[in-house]
């Protein structure tokens, strides 16, 4: 039943409300089941959906294997190849380092000392 986001008395829904049956939330029932709500959920698999069937009320996902994360270049020319999580770490603080040394192509509102007075940076 679909009435909106706010609730809505029984009597008072009969003209606002309406019901939705989606495709991938619903299954044939046997001929002799009662009709109604289940005390089972429906669970649908891959095979028995589609693509214009609406939504999937519950799915059940089995993972069979979990790979490590990996780490590309964001530019699309470069032929780098990817890297792992560890190597990602080091990068991430050499970049911090060069941040906060006041690299000359990005502009900070307060720079204090000169880059080669803190630990860890370089003169350029």
């Amino acid at each position: 039943m679909d009435s909106g986001n706010d609730g809505a008395e029984v009597l008072d829904a009969l003209d606002e409300s309406r019901l939705i049956i989606s495709g991938n939330s619903c299954s044939l029932a046997r001929w002799d089941v009662k009709l109604g709500f289940q005390p089972q959920a429906f669970v649908a698999g891959l095979s028995k959906l589609s693509s214009d069937g609406g939504v999937i009320v519950l799915m059940d996902v089995i993972i069979e294997k979990v790979y490590p994360l990996a780490f590309m270049p964001a530019e699309k020319g470069d032929r780098e190849p990817p890297w792992n999580e560890a190597e990602e770490r080091s990068r991430e603080d050499k970049w911090k380092v060069s941040l906060s040394c006041g690299h000359p192509y990005i502009s900070h509102p307060v720079r204090i000392g000169t880059p080669a007075s803190r630990p860890g940076c370089k003169t350029w």
